[in-house]
């Protein structure tokens, strides 16, 4: 049994786990198009023993119980010919999870009874090790697995590992403690992981279990499932922490899963946590089970024309994996990103749409660097884009190829916008540029995004302003951030009258405006009529932004102007027109009525339940609840009213529009991944959305709880209070219904 640990062990080397079940493999089968039955199953284990060559990089095979009694089609046994290429076999020795009386869900893992005389039958049937999981949840933040449940499982395998070494097997022991909800981060799983490992081995030592002839197979410590993703140096620095603390040195090999890790995060981790501890008394290494199986099965999909190819994936995997546990690992990944090596297939229905682009002449890099590291292109500049850059790693070049494409090169503080418009502050105030944020991380190209082609991975970008200047960047990982755009609702004569309000470019156009108002309005050949048309300035929304340049533009006007130009203050008149009955009506309902107050005080004019029809040179045509037409005159119009998709975002629409159906954002699943783009591409900030449920299909099951008295009606505190409940599924009803319970608290 130490003979078989230590082959087992071997550097270099690591687990193919399939020991999944009928059903679970049904399903996985299932999910690439292929009908699943015995025979389906039976080929699909094939497919993967005879692997030519797979000897090299896999020291031992886990296998569910049917096919350690089955053949290959020539009718050759599968323990036959992973022994002939090295391989050890071995079984699943659990028989699955219950309900583990007294916890909060907790579960234990079954198997015990004749665990002895199956282990003698597997023995003979050629199997020499087995494997039982013991699965140990943290539920949240501070909610690790309970002292019943560890004691429980411990207990299960210990009994396990005793019986198994009793008949002859190496033992795996999988204490996995699994990933729950919340945000806390690599340091808790590593308490908790410390806490499980430490009961375990406390209790084979009790029961005699000899610690050089078995196999430890835990989890990395990654943080929670609503948490940032952690870089492979942190999960390093925290595993091997961890396994410093509690494995000991007898142990030959820590054979770590996959659970909860991309394909390539698979290889990417066990690579720095061999560089982490190079000098390790146990071999780091794999028992991949999805991280080897998941690109290759898709490659497969069912057809013997795929055959040779999908098992070349599979090869591929495998090496990746045994040069990251021998610390040399450099890439390219053979499914960078995870599992997404089959993405023309997956994005087949974007093909058409590309099909109808016309091809951009552009240029080729004229000297592009060559690196295996992954390449991650992030568009954009503003929030979103930057927020991540500046929570990379400085060492994030070690692991990924970082280029960021804008076609502005600084960051913008928006908040602080209308402050620049009017002078209070400077625009060196409220940028930063862009290459001082990424520093060494990455590289910068000032350029706009002019086109995505998911099929070959790369983008098309164009110097800002020039066509003809235009270049393509490839990508593994794309992440947009581009923002969005000025939004007119078709309104005509706004994009040749008004002024926008986004950029510090539109600050400064506005700035210089309001300054030509008065210059002209200040001369003597200007007539009364020209002077108050001169000084009047309207801003279209009254949204955050309206508010705040209108804000903004009255202290300027009425501090600051009021002292050199006293004989226009009584011309000067600001107005906000807005759609709704109140200004901020995103907010609660009592913000904006104290804003509309102090407006009132100030001198500001709230044009309100009023649509603006049209724009034309210094007339701004409105339209108000009753169905009157008024113009109201200008000088300087403002227009901010909301935000339209950009059109980088518009064509992601169009190459995915199955999957994206909203109509002012990139539809995302909750890890801002693209839906439709085979996790080929992240999408956040004013871009994107997070897909949400739609709570309309329940609205007669709603109706029905709110309406306790049964009187066929729903009053506003009923449906507030259905609001609320509802909020928990879908949280978009949250707002309304805090909007309703303000309003019901008066």
């Amino acid at each position: 049994m130490r003979a078989t640990a230590a082959h087992i062990a071997t550097r270099g080397k690591g687990i193919l786990a399939s020991d999944e079940s009928n059903a679970t493999t049904g399903k996985r089968l299932e999910s690439v198009g292929v009908e699943n039955n015995a025979e389906t199953r039976r080929a699909w284990r094939e497919l993967m023993y005879t692997a030519p060559g797979l000897g090299q990089y896999i020291s031992g095979c886990i296998m569910f119980e049917d096919f350690l009694y089955s053949s290959t089609a020539a009718g050759v046994p599968f323990v036959d010919v992973l022994r002939k290429e090295g391989i050890v076999p071995g079984i699943k020795a659990d028989t699955g999870m219950q309900t583990l009386p007294g916890t909060d869900g907790e579960t234990a893992t079954q198997g015990l009874d004749n665990l002895g005389t199956k282990c003698k039958e597997w023995y003979k049937q050629g199997a020499r090790f087995a494997k039982w999981r013991a699965v140990l949840r943290i539920a949240g933040p501070g909610q690790g697995p309970s002292t019943t449940a560890i004691m429980e499982n411990a207990h299960g395998l210990a009994r396990y590992a005793q019986i198994a070494q009793e008949n002859g097997l190496v033992p795996i022991v999988e204490p996995e403690v699994t990933l729950g909800p919340g945000s806390y981060g690599v340091e808790e799983t590593a308490y908790w992981s410390e806490r499980v490992y430490s009961h375990v081995f406390r209790l084979l030592n009790e029961y005699n279990v000899v610690l050089d002839a078995i196999l430890l197979k835990p989890n990395m410590c990654l943080p929670g499932l609503d948490a940032p993703p952690a870089t492979p140096a942190e999960v390093a620095k925290y595993t091997t922490r961890t396994m410093l603390r509690t494995i000991p040195a007898a142990v030959p090999g820590i054979h770590f899963l996959s659970g909860g890790m991309s394909e390539e995060e698979s290889t990417l981790n066990l690579q720095a946590l061999n560089e982490a501890c190079p000098n390790a008394p146990w071999s780091l290494t794999f028992s991949y089970g999805r991280a080897l199986q998941a690109t290759t099965l898709k490659t497969w999909a069912g057809k013997q024309e795929n055959w040779e190819a999908a098992q070349k994936v599979l090869l591929s995997l495998a090496a990746a994996n045994s040069q990251a546990q021998l610390g040399q690992y450099k890439g390219p990944h053979p499914s960078p990103g995870g599992g997404r090596i089959l993405q023309a297939g997956a994005l087949q229905g974007a093909t058409a749409v590309l099909s109808d682009v016309p091809e951009v002449s552009v240029k080729e890099p004229v000297a592009a660097a060559a690196s295996n590291r992954p390449r991650v292109v992030i568009l954009g500049s503003g929030w979103a884009s930057m927020s991540m850059i500046k929570a990379l790693p400085e060492n994030i070049r070690k692991y990924y190829d970082i280029t960021v494409i804008s076609p502005r090169n600084y960051f913008l503080y928006t908040p602080l916008l209308p402050a620049v418009a009017v002078g209070t502050m400077e625009e060196g105030s409220v940028t930063e540029p862009v290459r001082r944020i990424l520093g060494t991380k990455g590289s910068y190209y000032e350029a706009s995004c002019s086109s995505i082609d998911p099929l070959r991975k790369e983008v098309v970008a164009c110097f800002p302003g020039d066509a003809e200047d235009c270049f393509k960047v490839p990508y593994d990982i794309l992440i947009m951030g581009v923002g969005s755009v000025n939004n007119t609702f078709g309104v005509p004569g706004v994009r040749e009258h008004c002024q926008f309000f986004k950029t510090i470019e539109d600050a400064s156009r506005l700035r210089k405006r309001i300054s030509e108002c008065f210059e002209r309005a200040a001369l003597p050949n200007t007539t009364e009529e020209e002077r108050q048309e001169l000084l009047s300035f309207v801003i279209c929304g009254g949204g955050p932004t309206g508010v705040e340049v209108a804000a903004e533009m009255h202290d300027m006007i009425f501090e600051d102007l009021a002292a050199h130009y006293p004989q226009l203050m009584p011309d000067v008149r600001i107005r906000v027109v807005e759609l709704m009955d109140t200004v901020l009506s995103t907010f609660d309902r009592q913000i904006g009525e104290f804003t509309a107050q102090q407006f009132q005080r100030s001198g500001i004019e709230l044009v309100l339940n009023t649509r603006v029809a049209s724009v034309s040179e210094g007339r701004v045509s409105v339209v108000d609840k009753c169905g009157n037409v008024f113009d109201i005159p200008f000088g300087a119009c403002v227009w901010s009213t909301g935000i339209a998709m950009s059109p980088l975002a518009q064509q992601l629409k169009e190459l995915f529009p199955e999957e994206q159906t909203h109509a002012r954002s990139v539809l995302t699943d909750d890890f801002m991944r693209v839906l439709g783009s085979n996790n080929s591409i992240w999408a956040f900030g004013d871009a994107a959305t997070i897909a949400q449920p739609h709570a309309a299909s329940r609205a007669d099951e709603l109706f029905e709880y709110a309406d306790m008295n049964g009187d066929g009606k729903v009053d506003l505190v009923e449906l507030a209070r259905v609001l609320r409940a509802a909020s928990k599924r879908y949280p978009h009803l949250a707002e309304h219904a805090a909007h309703l319970e303000a309003k019901n608290s008066r």
